[in-house]
């Protein structure tokens, strides 16, 4: 496989995960309006924080395919934003619990 096929791959699978936590993001939203008065906002945040680490690590795999690498003014870990626990873990624990509340 050709480095570009590969940057294509990961632009794939990005948005692969990108569109499944949006159906665990509208799955939060809709408990939270149908129960108010439950606890169910910590998990829409999490989606939320979720989303925006998936886009940041979208264009990222975007700009690697066409060559131009990270923004001029970007930290030297971008698109890292620290959070206390790794995405795909932060992905797998959300969506047991938006699945679990959906029952």
């Amino acid at each position: 496989m050709c480095s570009g096929a590969s940057h294509t791959q990961e632009i794939v699978s990005i948005s692969e995960r990108l569109i499944a936590l949006h159906g665990d993001t509208r799955a939060a939203l809709r408990h939270l309006i149908e129960n108010p008065h439950s606890d169910y906002a910590l998990p829409l945040f999490v989606a939320n924080r979720m989303r925006e680490d998936q886009e940041l690590e979208f264009v990222a795999a975007y700009r690697k395919d066409l060559g131009v690498g990270p923004p001029r003014s970007s930290r030297p870990d971008w698109p890292v934003i620290r959070r206390p626990l790794a995405l795909g873990d932060m992905e797998m624990m959300c969506r047991r619990h938006v699945r679990r509340a959906a029952k």
